[in-house]
């Protein structure tokens, strides 16, 4: 973002942008194992257009996951999980100036994949539980609000689109009530952070906060 005084709102680069993503599992939580794991990935986000004030972006994933810098050894719950996720990329969002996720506009898109892609796995999975996570699954992608609300907890998606824009006022900080998803399907912890703005070495905007 770039900060104008007190305001703070994004920056839309258009040429695309590859972020490295890396997530630490502790005490088995995708990994089934009772250790620390890194899960690593490779995602990609390029700016499209202004609509009035908000913007168009494009979000892909750019590569498989790996655990451990190793091709993936994830258990088949979170193997099946990787997989469904993929009929979501790539993902074109408008987002508002304070990166507030308004619209899926290649919903259509995605609900094709996933059919496509329900059919895939069909062929290399099985079990009681399948159908239940198929018809949740169909629910997530079949309604653009329930995708929506199901984005927020994409832990990517929410830092990318992180709660840091806006107007900064003159006193010290200002206090917040954060989320942050487990995964995405769990609901994540709820804390209270105190943030602020000030500028780095090199005179960029620079957004800090700690809590608890």
């Amino acid at each position: 973002g770039e900060g104008g005084g007190n305001i703070l709102s994004l920056k839309v680069d258009p040429v695309e942008k590859r972020y490295a993503v890396e997530l630490f599992i502790v005490d088995g939580e995708i990994i089934n194992q009772n250790s620390t794991q890194k899960l690593k990935y490779e995602m990609t986000v390029k700016w499209l257009s202004k609509i009035g004030e908000n913007y168009a972006v494009t979000i892909d994933r750019a590569s498989d996951i790996f655990v451990n810098d190793k091709a993936s050894i994830l258990n088949v719950a979170s193997n099946l999980s990787v997989r469904a996720s993929a009929a979501m990329y790539p993902l074109t969002l408008i987002v508002d100036p304070e990166g507030k996720i308004l619209d899926i506009t290649n919903h259509d898109e995605i609900q094709n994949r996933w059919r496509e892609v329900k059919a895939d796995l069909r062929k290399d999975f099985a079990g009681e539980g399948l159908d239940k996570y198929f018809k949740l699954n169909d629910i997530i992608y079949s309604q653009k609000d329930v995708l929506k609300r199901h984005l927020s907890n994409d832990r990517f998606i929410h830092v990318f689109f992180a709660d840091i824009y806006g107007e900064y006022r003159a006193t010290p900080h200002m206090e917040k009530t954060k989320k942050f998803p487990f995964s995405i399907n769990m609901r994540g912890v709820q804390y209270t952070v105190k943030q602020w703005l000030k500028k780095s070495d090199d005179k960029k905007p620079l957004v800090e906060m700690y809590g608890n």
